[in-house]
């Protein structure tokens, strides 16, 4: 947003490690028998994962969202790379718990966390027969350890400077939006799947991410109502640079489709069938609705599990 001279733009605060956010409890074997999560009883919601088998998770403290989820990723593709029967060491400050590091000078006494270590034997998911199905896995949902939000404030000479610079802006963030977008849709064309960590969302979760984001500014800003409305200002506008990335997918029925139809008719110098052009475009806008639909019943399961 623009305004007095300054253009700020919203930021996300990462710190290391990973924060547990829900356990899986049981899942039920093919005779109903209750089968513990590798993780009931030693981990908990609000844990955080600093460490696996004596490596330390190394992110620095970053606004760099893509650098966390990487991160996050990491540690993920660590844990379900586990050898079958073997156990893994984690690294948890529990939530919670606090230390007292005492220096010389008392004035400079500060209260920090120490992990523990806690040895977990990953597991595969069970189908309804028993059979294992899917990577190995500690039975907790883990998310990047995301801080706090603030605003990034860049001084504007003019009103010629804070349109550059406001440019700038969009395009860093149209840039991380497209590789981001385009190494998800590499990965799954590659037969790779998702990548570890990573999971689609519907119109409601958005939503929900929305709502989020203005809790946490309103939170950490104390309430402020410019602080709020520059929070709800960049995810707006980050909604809307996403969905022009998407658009620009060579996919029919999206704009970045009809610019292949149009490509195709320069290179052959001829017009497309207008019949068989609709016809592709029908069949694409179904499956872009399945898929819209789908991620939006994700999104009420996922709620209806972990509310």
């Amino acid at each position: 947003t623009i305004g007095s001279g300054l253009i700020t733009s919203q930021r996300h605060t990462f710190h290391p490690g990973a924060v547990v956010t829900s356990i899986v409890r049981s899942s039920n074997d093919n005779r109903g028998k209750a089968l513990k999560a590798p993780s009931d009883g030693l981990l908990e919601p609000g844990d955080l994962i600093v460490g696996i088998n004596g490596q330390k998770i190394l992110l620095s403290k970053t606004d760099d969202t893509l650098a966390a989820q990487n991160s996050l990723t990491d540690l993920i593709s660590d844990i379900r790379s586990t050898p079958k029967g073997e156990s893994i060491n984690l690294s948890v400050i529990k939530k919670g718990t606090k230390t007292t590091t005492t220096t010389t000078n008392p004035s400079k006494t500060k209260q920090q966390q120490k992990p523990v270590d806690i040895t977990i034997k990953p597991t595969p998911s069970l189908d309804k027969n028993g059979n294992p199905t899917g990577p190995q896995s500690i039975g907790a949902m883990l998310t990047t350890n995301y801080i706090s939000s603030h605003a990034k404030v860049m001084h504007a000479s003019s009103l010629a400077d804070g349109i550059v610079k406001s440019f700038v802006a969009v395009k860093d963030l149209t840039m991380v939006t497209a590789t981001t977008l385009y190494g998800l849709l590499g990965s799954i064309l590659s037969g790779k799947g998702m990548p570890a960590g990573v999971s689609m969302s519907g119109p409601i979760g958005v939503i929900q991410s929305g709502a989020d984001i203005v809790a946490a500014s309103s939170s950490s800003s104390r309430g402020s109502t410019a602080a709020v409305v520059s929070a709800m200002a960049m995810f707006a506008s980050t909604i809307s640079i996403n969905l022009a990335v998407v658009n620009s997918l060579p996919l029919p029925a999206l704009d970045g489709g009809q610019l292949v139809f149009v490509l195709i008719e320069a290179v052959l110098r001829r017009k497309i069938d207008q019949r068989v052009q609709e016809n592709i475009n029908s069949v694409a806008l179904l499956l872009l609705l399945f898929l819209s639909l789908s991620t939006a019943l994700g999104d009420i399961g996922l709620f209806g599990r972990f509310l």
